[in-house]
């Protein structure tokens, strides 16, 4: 998933909502709020707390979220939240005002004060579970304070470990193979460029890269005040339309055509199967890189990226299911074919070695990300086995079969162990 996804003020606003929800839902499960990353990379200071404060007297959300995190850190709420929310023209603001301000609430005022929250965060959740517990009932409370349970977490562990065990496995068989000489590279999809066509390859990858980026800006101005979710799928319709469009305009007169950078059906099912292949062989590299990252990270700004609190949070299935549209299908199509497809090549051939075109390629995969330098590692490990995956098999369906798994897995393992 790429930084240029655009959001314009109001989804960020809905963003940083969500952001306030995961540090919640730490708070919640124990893991104290104060020294969440979200919220110390959120206002880049030690004191989260307070921030938070200072804002209760003028956002109804803010004033909830402070008097929500009080409450579990077990001190006494701020009044000038509780001021705040009971002067609120919202009715849920009105509502939680008198849920914090009550010791004990009966089960009918618990019910009826509940009636007026939505269920659409967890925030929202956790307050009609306050509710209830002053009532007596805590079994709501018990149900949103509860992280995964350990027969998920083992199979999900049990799974990781097998996978790592293939991957380990995966390596040993292709580095035999390939000293033997039995699987010499088929080289890559555009075969031998000039120094012309390779500057008019890269030409292409920069059109694709700026449509890319107009049109996350046109489809957020146009659409601003429809829903998220409304926004994904919107962009991911227009995005699939504009490539297959922008490939069949010439470039200086060239005609380049997706099939001929990779996207085609010959050898699909092998391709596919050495996409499943190349993401197992990745899973080793991304675990080493990935504790190599945790290290950086104590000097380094933490790996962010603020969809995943989007993904752990909204209680909305239509913009999950676009997230994972974007995130599974269109980002590994695209980026695949900027990267692999135009820039790879390209680099390549200007600057005469392989190598060279897969790490300057890679670096620029990895720059367009928003999980900062200690979570670059990880990134360009996919990217380079990316770039060896055209290069072994001259199609880019091996690479976007691996971009789609990794990103897929990824959003896959956020929802079980997350929400």
């Amino acid at each position: 998933m790429a930084l240029a996804e655009s959001f314009s003020q109001r989804d960020s606003a809905e963003v940083q909502n969500i952001e306030w929800d995961a540090a919640l839902k730490q708070t919640v499960r124990g893991k104290g709020y104060s020294a969440d990353p979200r919220l110390l990379q959120m206002f880049g200071t030690g004191d989260a707390e307070a921030e938070i404060e200072k804002m209760a007297g003028t956002s109804r959300l803010a004033a909830l979220y402070d008097t929500a995190f009080k409450f579990e850190d077990g001190k006494e709420p701020n009044p000038k939240a509780l001021e705040f929310l009971a002067g609120s023209k919202m009715k849920e603001g009105r509502a939680a005002a008198q849920i914090y301000r009550s010791d004990k609430l009966s089960p009918q005022q618990a019910r009826n004060l509940v009636s007026n929250l939505p269920e659409t965060s967890f925030l929202y959740r956790l307050v009609r579970a306050h509710a209830l517990k002053k009532a007596g009932d805590d079994s709501l409370y018990r149900e949103v304070s509860k992280g995964p349970s350990f027969w998920v977490m083992g199979a999900v562990g049990l799974l990781g470990c097998g996978a790592l065990l293939i991957g380990g496995f995966l390596w040993m068989v292709y580095l035999a193979f390939r000293n033997s000489g039995q699987l010499k590279p088929a080289g890559l999809p555009m075969g031998e460029l000039s120094p012309a066509r390779a500057d008019l390859l890269a030409m292409k990858g920069n059109q694709l890269l700026a449509s890319y980026l107009v049109l996350s800006i046109v489809v957020s101005a146009l659409l601003q005040n429809a829903p998220m979710s409304a926004r994904a799928f919107v962009s991911v319709a227009a995005m699939f339309l504009l490539v297959v469009a922008l490939f069949r305009l010439p470039v200086s007169g060239w005609l380049i055509r997706l099939r001929d950078l990779g996207v085609n059906g010959r050898n699909f099912g092998k391709n596919v199967l050495w996409g499943f292949a190349g993401y197992l062989a990745t899973i080793p590299l991304l675990v080493v890189t990935a504790v190599i990252a945790t290290q950086l990270a104590k000097f380094l700004p933490k790996p962010y990226h603020p969809i995943g609190n989007v993904i752990m949070n909204t209680n909305d299935p239509w913009l999950l299911f676009a997230i994972f549209l974007q995130a599974a299908v269109l980002a590994p199509f695209w980026e695949e074919i900027l990267f692999r497809g135009c820039l790879y090549p390209a680099m390549s051939r200007v600057t005469g070695r392989l190598i060279v075109g897969a790490l300057l390629s890679s670096f620029m995969f990895v720059s367009i990300h928003p999980q900062g330098i200690a979570g670059w590692l990880p990134l360009i490990t996919i990217a380079l086995v990316s770039c060896q995956l055209a290069y072994q098999t001259r199609s880019l369906v091996p690479s976007i079969v691996l971009h789609a798994l990794n990103n897929g897995v990824a959003l896959g393992v956020s929802l079980l162990l997350m929400r």
